[in-house]
């Protein structure tokens, strides 16, 4: 059989080069303040993973303290109230109503008996008009339309947030749970192999035993040991010898030591996927999902500013107004909370996403290879002087099989030998299996050569699946199964859909978060303008607060046709 048909293993493969996103370029550009921007330093020195965090945590600590001050400022605003900070202080708008032209004089007031202060009051009230005409210039309309420009940003920005940001991110999640499905289908035909090898291992050993026994010397051939009878028998000796050795060779292979470390890999590799596999495997979200996941956060922000736009045409439903107090500017305290809690952690996983893919920012001079290897080398997995360790053949891989030797070039060294000696063993068997020539030689030489054709048998068996083995190993191991996975997982779902997500999460919760903060704090602008009357003109000297009673405005509901009733029901009183 030509070996060449079991080396035909297209190893050769495309190198990919990584090419950086521009949110990836950006993030890597943080300013850490002096602090050290290499990720390899978290498993350096305590002094080192002190300083790289410390550079890590300095813009979170900044957004942390912009919530802070803003959070202090609203208390204290609150605190000095309406007469020292105006609308800051979350109170509604003032604002006095316009005189009616068409009102009786005051020396036209009617002569009515009982006349009281209610009485009073309410006469006075009718003079101006209890609905403002909403202008575009005073300072609570330009305010109102400030706080829906703020509101109209946090709508977009959400909906960025959760098509640029979260999208990003589920797909990430969906490249490493493709990439695990991959490696564990590689892990469970490996530990397959392992497991069949272990038996074929233990009877290799036997079979050794067995047909070295046979073969050697005077037991081949009892009644002529030199076999001087024929050349053929010799020949059929030698090549039995030959086998021998051969299998000798192969027990090498199925050294139980290394089959030992292999597994011993598997299970580190198990005990590290297996919480993976468990956490991404709860992870099932749709494209519906995303968009149905902007609606909490949008609604809030919509009947905010539903209410200010009815705040400005002086439309009032009283259990609107309650709702936006008690229940809408509470939920959105938390929303702008979670907004800048979010901020600020992203802030640190785009720092940490950037300086992996991205190591010195050096755009062109450095990918996440570098970083591989180096965090290798600082963890204590660096290259060793053994022929096979974990950093040649991770280095192997991780420059796409362009940089050094197959680390896995003895299992393909070992596979000539594997179908050379199937070809010899193929003609021994077919040796004792003629039955005249078999004859023939047990004639001469006194035995039976049953047990022999057994073990050589058992022989053939076990170099074939040795052989299919050896094949499926190199197909698991191979360039163009490993090498593909490498790029999607490093290249694809690390350093590309991730640091995109990373960072429009956090430019869009930033921005959520400032707009949130600016709409809570102008939230006078969804209230309903208090009118607050005059001081009737006799009484403006001794008691100009009569009316208005420390600020208390009086508010009337009452629209321009029922005041027109109102001031013709006076007339008629007249």
């Amino acid at each position: 059989m030509n070996s060449s048909a079991y080396l035909n293993f297209n190893n050769s493969i495309r190198e990919s080069t990584y090419e950086p996103p521009d949110e990836v370029i950006k993030v890597s550009d943080t300013p850490r303040f002096g602090h050290s921007s290499e990720i390899v330093d978290i498993l350096g020195s305590r002094n080192e993973l002190k300083d790289y965090v410390t550079g890590l945590i300095f813009g979170a600590a900044i957004i942390f303290a912009f919530f802070l001050i803003w959070i202090i400022a609203t208390f204290v605003f609150k605190y000095l109230g309406k007469e020292r900070v105006g609308f800051l202080s979350g109170a509604p708008f003032n604002a006095t109503p316009t005189r009616r032209k068409d009102f009786p004089s005051e020396q036209a007031r009617p002569q009515i008996e009982d006349w009281d202060e209610e009485l009073e009051k309410e006469y006075y009230r009718m003079q101006f008009k209890s609905r403002i005409n909403p202008s575009w210039k005073n300072k609570p309309t330009i305010i109102r339309i400030a706080f829906l420009l703020c509101g109209l940003v946090y709508v977009i920005l959400s909906i960025l947030l959760v098509t640029k940001g979260v999208a990003n991110l589920f797909q990430t999640v969906h490249v490493f749970q493709r990439s695990l499905e991959r490696v564990d289908l590689i892990a469970n035909s490996t530990q397959v192999l392992l497991n069949n090898l272990r038996p074929v291992a233990a009877s290799s050993q036997n079979i050794y035993d067995g047909l070295s026994s046979q073969v050697s010397g005077s037991n081949f051939c009892p009644n002529d040991p030199s076999l001087s009878f024929s050349t053929q028998a010799q020949e059929v000796q030698s090549q039995a010898q030959d086998a021998v050795d051969q299998l000798g060779q192969f027990n090498e292979i199925l050294d139980a030591s290394l089959l030992n470390d292999l597994e011993a890999v598997l299970a580190r590799y198990y005990d590290f996927a297996n919480p993976f596999n468990k956490t991404l495997s709860t992870v099932d979200v749709n494209n519906w999902q995303i968009i149905v996941a902007i609606v909490p956060v949008n609604v809030v922000a919509v009947l905010m500013m539903a209410g200010t736009l009815l705040a400005i045409f002086t439309i009032d439903f009283p259990f609107y107004g309650a709702f936006l107090n008690y229940v809408l500017c509470p939920l959105m305290f938390i929303i702008c909370t979670v907004c800048w809690l979010t901020a600020g952690l992203m802030a640190m996983g785009a720092g940490l996403n950037g300086d992996f893919c991205l190591p010195g920012g050096r755009v062109g001079e450095s990918s996440p290879d570098e970083t591989i290897l180096n965090m290798m080398e600082a963890s204590g997995n660096g290259p060793t002087d053994e022929e096979f360790d974990m950093y040649t053949v991770a280095k192997y891989y991780v420059k796409q099989c362009q940089v050094g030797a197959n680390p896995f070039g003895f299992i393909e060294a070992v596979i000539p030998r594997l179908v050379s000696g199937q070809e010899v063993l193929g003609g021994l068997d077919g040796m004792f299996n003629n039955t005249a020539q078999i004859s023939l030689l047990s004639f001469y030489c006194g035995r039976d050569y049953a047990q022999l054709q057994t073990v050589l048998s058992e022989f053939v068996d076990l170099v074939g699946y040795l052989l299919e083995a050896a094949v499926r190993v190199l197909e698991l191991v191979s360039c163009t199964t490993i090498v593909p996975l490498y790029v999607n997982t490093v290249y694809d779902g690390m350093c590309t859909y991730s640091p995109i997500a990373v960072y429009w999460v956090f430019e869009s919760a930033l921005v959520m978060a400032f707009m949130s903060s600016i709409m809570l704090t102008l939230r006078s602008a969804y209230k309903k303008t208090h009118l607050v009357y005059p001081a009737p003109p006799e009484e403006n000297d001794s008691h100009p607060e009569e009316f208005a009673r420390d600020g208390e405005a009086y508010t009337f509901e009452q629209d321009d046709e029922e005041e027109d009733e109102d001031v013709r029901e006076w007339n008629s009183r007249r």
